[in-house]
């Protein structure tokens, strides 16, 4: 994969970054969706979208720091350099 996506008048575009904006917008329209065919209120499953994502990078973020704080632990050998 490459790492930079895309560059635009000098500005870089991260594939890691573009592709975790569109994941968000996908659950957030999927989420809409959703509500629109349960009869549930758009706005409010909005809302609590809006507010759990902060929550979700924080979790995210929590988990991979609990993995590598374990596999340190337990002394397995990783190789996380980049592929060439």
């Amino acid at each position: 994969m490459r790492r930079i996506l895309y560059v635009w008048k000098g500005f870089e575009f991260y594939s890691y970054t573009v592709m975790l904006y569109f994941g968000l917008l996908a659950g957030i329209i999927v989420g809409n969706q959703a509500a629109h065919h349960l009869g549930i209120d758009p706005f409010s499953v909005f809302i609590a979208q809006f507010a759990l994502i902060p929550l979700g990078f924080i979790g995210g973020r929590a988990v991979f720091h609990l993995v590598v704080s374990s596999i340190l632990i337990l002394g397995v050998r990783i190789n996380l350099a980049p592929m060439r």
